[in-house]
């Protein structure tokens, strides 16, 4: 049986922890796992999303991408940056890892976006939102309504 090769950006994040934890030792699947920074990890490739060269080539025989990344610099932790310079960061790195993917032709990207996009409605609706019996469900539906960067 031929294993699928991901790419998995983000990959030493929090989800990306939690996807290389549940699936990496299952023989149907072969990451490799983009950083930014060097790791002791045989499957890790270093690579900064904001550099299309920098990633460019982990692309290659690849099936999946899973994109998880965070821009260097951006993080819950670092309130110093501004939402123009964010929001820069963040529409680079997306734009590139897309671009390489596409250009490697890769068959499929999966995209993850944080739960503050969402964010909003918990605060709007709390706290009713916490009741069994005001359930609400917040989908791929509703408009974005964002709690923070």
């Amino acid at each position: 049986m031929m294993s699928t090769k991901i790419l998995l950006t983000g990959a030493f994040g929090i989800v990306g922890s939690a996807i290389r934890e549940h699936l990496a030792d299952r023989p149907e699947y072969e990451f490799t796992c983009l950083s930014l920074s060097e790791r002791d990890d045989s499957t890790a490739v270093a690579g900064d999303v904001t550099d299309y060269a920098d990633i460019r080539g982990a692309f290659e025989g690849q099936d999946v991408v899973i994109d998880l990344a965070l821009p260097p610099g951006l993080s819950s932790e670092n309130r110093e940056v501004g939402w123009s310079d964010a929001y820069l960061a963040n529409l680079k790195g997306t734009t590139n890892v897309i671009g390489a993917t596409v250009d490697a032709d890769v068959d499929m990207y999966i995209y993850g976006s944080s739960n503050h996009v969402v964010g909003g409605y918990e605060l709007s609706n709390a706290p009713e939102i916490y009741s069994i019996e005001n359930y609400i469900m917040i989908d791929h539906t509703h408009p974005v309504n964002p709690d923070s960067m």
